[in-house]
């Protein structure tokens, strides 16, 4: 975990800790943010 006051682990530190890789990482983040646009566009 990263304590350095930054509020966030990296790709790199969240693939170590789920045993996946940085791209898995990314391509679940990526698909996370649309996921989370499409719900907030209701509210706009």
């Amino acid at each position: 975990m990263n304590d350095d006051g930054s509020g966030g682990m990296t790709l790199h530190d969240l693939a170590a800790e789920y045993s996946v890789s940085a791209e898995r990482i990314r391509q679940i983040e990526v698909a996370a943010m649309k996921k989370m646009k499409k719900v907030l566009a209701a509210y706009a």
